[in-house]
């Protein structure tokens, strides 16, 4: 890098999404060049990462004009900062009895989704929530049940909040004489870019960690705690 250069080129953060480009070099309108990366855009400026593994962010209209080209080619598909996020889901249980049946339960749920970008300089466009919502079997409690799985797409600006609210759900199960069916235990929300890359996930009793694993799940699927495909026992006396 030639003298002069940390002038041009202030120092800003270390990033970890680099995309899939080769090294080249950029040249400012005075002349100066740097050998870097390009990893993505921030506002009307490119951040390059150089081969030392530092970033710099360059302001695109300091650029020479083919650099200038280059970057509004790039930039169409370029990844975007992931902005730091919020995400709260209550589930809204109630448990009852059914009428004329000391035994029988019925569980309503009635999920919401709350998301908030933390940023104060990046925003997600249009990025997708799935929401999960498991049961235990009574008896049988190494299966699951998918009870309940929705998605919905959102754009936050800085310092945005989005509330969802999914649609109310009723199932039974009997945990007395003849044990049968599904309680809820817990849930999972996996976030993911415009992409399809799973950016953040959050989930109660570990679930988080199978993000990955879960998006391809349907409603009622029964899996294992390990989220691979099981029977469901159905009655046990």
């Amino acid at each position: 890098m030639k003298a002069g250069i940390s002038c041009f080129l202030p120092f800003l953060f270390a990033v970890s999404i680099v995309a899939e480009e080769s090294y080249r070099t950029f040249t400012d309108t005075e002349g100066r060049s740097i050998e870097a990366m390009p990893s993505m855009m921030s506002g009307n400026s490119i951040i390059v990462k150089l081969k030392n593994g530092r970033t710099y962010t360059i302001p695109v209209n300091k650029l020479s004009p083919p650099d200038q080209q280059f970057v509004a080619k790039w930039k169409e598909t370029a990844p975007k900062p992931i902005p730091r996020m919020i995400v709260d889901f209550t589930s809204g249980r109630r448990n009852e009895g059914e009428k004329g049946f000391s035994d029988l339960r019925i569980e309503t749920l009635s999920p919401k989704v709350k998301v908030v970008n933390q940023d104060s300089r990046y925003e997600i466009e249009k990025a997708k929530a799935t929401y999960f919502a498991f049961g235990k079997h009574i008896a049988a409690r190494n299966n699951l049940k998918v009870l309940q799985k929705a998605s919905f797409v959102f754009s936050l600006k800085p310092g945005e909040t989005i509330e969802h609210a999914g649609k109310t759900i009723q199932h039974q199960y009997d945990d007395e004489y003849v044990k049968y069916g599904y309680k809820y235990t817990g849930y999972l929300v996996v976030l993911q870019d415009s992409n399809g890359k799973v950016v953040q996930s959050i989930g109660s009793t570990g679930f988080e960690k199978f993000a990955e694993m879960a998006l391809p799940l349907s409603q009622d699927a029964i899996i294992d705690r390990k989220f691979q495909p099981a029977e469901d026992p159905g009655y046990i006396y």
